[in-house]
């Protein structure tokens, strides 16, 4: 027995499949995305791509109501299924993650925690604490109290740092890598917390962050 090699072997096809599913080429599966936008890619890449998606997609007809998820979301996952290349911003990587997250999609998971960690500071720490807890992302918590103790002395005038259950602040504060100015602030915050929160500080608290929405097929 001899075996031969294409010249274009599929894997070098890549390119093209994205530029045939961005010119609606043949398509035969409709993904309804947030404000009734419509997106519309090939099943048997996405059953290929996406074990998650594989028994659901094999049922005929139907389609995939992503509709909490931006169109241009949606075109940045549906980019990486198609290419293996993920192109993760500011604008995308939040909702990516969420996508990922729920599609057990663990490579592109991994990458958007990496590209919002890197970039986290006081003006989205909120956002990003509240999807650490959706997602349930371990190293976006900690990168996020990492965050949160370097300014601490900023942070604890915010809603988020009122808003920390009791598990949280003790995270927060049980560390050597705490910056605060001295032991009379740390106190003081803790106090304040308690005082904002009108409950004892044994009393456990609910996050009401994110919603994280599932992915359904129908």
């Amino acid at each position: 027995m001899s075996y031969f090699s294409d010249e274009h072997p599929l894997k070098q096809s890549c390119g093209r499949l994205e530029d045939l599913r961005k010119a609606n080429f043949a398509p035969d599966l409709t993904i309804e995305v947030l404000n009734g936008q419509k997106v519309y890619a090939h099943r048997i890449i996405l059953a290929a791509r996406i074990p998650a998606l594989e028994e659901s997609l094999a049922r005929p007809g139907g389609s995939l109501s992503w509709t909490s998820y931006s169109q241009s979301a949606v075109e940045a996952l549906l980019e990486y299924v198609y290419t293996g290349k993920a192109n993760i911003s500011q604008d995308n990587a939040q909702n990516l993650l969420q996508m990922a997250k729920s599609l057990q999609m663990d490579a592109l998971e991994e990458w958007c925690i990496q590209f919002l960690v890197e970039s986290i500071n006081l003006a989205h720490l909120s956002d990003l604490w509240l999807l650490s807890q959706d997602t349930k992302s371990d190293i976006m918590q900690d990168s996020c109290l990492s965050v949160m103790r370097r300014i601490f002395d900023d942070f604890v005038s915010t809603d988020l740092f009122a808003s920390l259950s009791p598990a949280a602040l003790l995270q927060l504060i049980d560390s050597d890598d705490l910056r605060a100015s001295n032991e009379e602030a740390v106190l003081q915050a803790v106090l304040g917390w308690k005082k904002r929160l009108s409950m004892p500080v044994g009393f456990s608290t609910r996050f009401c962050g994110i919603p994280f929405c599932p992915l359904t097929f129908r």
